[in-house]
């Protein structure tokens, strides 16, 4: 007895069951990473929401008004280079970092 037609037609159905789940695995993986992408986009739009609240131009301002022995050319170029962003950036990475540090180790190191 030949079995080669009902060899291949098995074969043609179990290749027709294994591309659709490969289509159906690809597809979950597609959506894994678009949600992944929406995450991580959500989380740099709010950290960049806050940098950009920071305003610090008017201190900046003040201090470099003060700085009485400077000369004017170099208090503008300090006012104008973004030196209070700058510190505004390093002084939340601080408040993060100092808030981190509160959380137990337990949560952080895993």
């Amino acid at each position: 007895m030949d079995f080669n037609p009902i060899m291949s037609a098995l074969n043609g159905i179990a290749s027709i069951l294994w591309a659709i789940i490969q289509w159906v695995l690809n597809g979950i993986v597609v959506v894994l990473w678009a949600v992944l992408y929406v995450v991580i986009s959500g989380l740099l739009s709010c950290v960049t929401a806050i940098v950009s609240a920071i305003d610090l131009s008017n201190v900046m301002a003040n201090l470099s008004s003060s700085w009485g022995l400077l000369p004017s050319s170099v208090v503008w170029i300090i006012t104008q280079s973004g030196l209070s962003q700058a510190l505004a950036i390093i002084g939340y990475a601080y408040i993060i970092r100092m808030t981190l540090n509160l959380i137990p180790a337990t949560f952080t190191r895993l």
